[in-house]
């Protein structure tokens, strides 16, 4: 019993232990239009050049189909963070879910669409008078699963503490 403990506490170590060596350099993008900032493993992720608008940035893995968003926008349509949820699972497909949470102005959906990994981690926030839509996404094949939850779990968590940070509701 003591030797089968042993074994799944191993187990359990070897993808967090292995997360961090794949990823241990972490930058921040800061975002100057929108306020916004977010962590990303320079060591793994390598910066797409800015798009015009400057809304955000795109990020890939050479050689790899690993691709990674970050963004936000003013929320023009004025959509409620139940309408934009309702359009994730459109996009994605209710059946190709296996994880949603919903909160107060903020949404996730993650699961496999086509082969692929998808993550999607949405926040509405407001600044002065407006109002915008935030949006990590991170898109990538299952068997680089291991390499890639701990840097979700980083980004995301870095992403939405910057926009509550920046943007508190009110």
């Amino acid at each position: 019993m003591a030797v089968r403990r042993l074994l799944l506490a191993l187990l359990l170590l070897v993808p967090a232990a292995a997360g961090p060596v794949l990823a241990a350099d972490w930058q921040t993008y800061r975002n100057a239009r929108f306020g916004f900032a977010v962590d990303y493993p320079s060591d793994l992720l390598t910066m797409k050049p800015a798009p015009a608008n400057d809304d955000g940035r795109a990020f890939h893995v050479p050689g790899r189909r690993i691709e990674v968003t970050v963004s936000a926008g003013h929320n023009v349509l004025e959509e409620s963070i139940g309408q934009l949820y309702a359009k994730a699972q459109a996009e994605f497909g209710p059946g190709n879910i296996s994880y949603r949470r919903r909160g107060a102005g903020f949404f996730v959906v993650s699961g496999i669409r086509r082969g692929r990994v998808f993550y999607e981690y949405v926040q509405i926030a407001r600044k002065g008078g407006g109002e915008y839509v935030g949006r990590l996404r991170l898109i990538y094949p299952p068997e680089e699963k291991a390499t890639m939850d701990p840097v979700v779990a980083r980004m995301q968590r870095r992403f939405s503490t910057s926009f509550r940070e920046m943007a508190p509701a009110g």
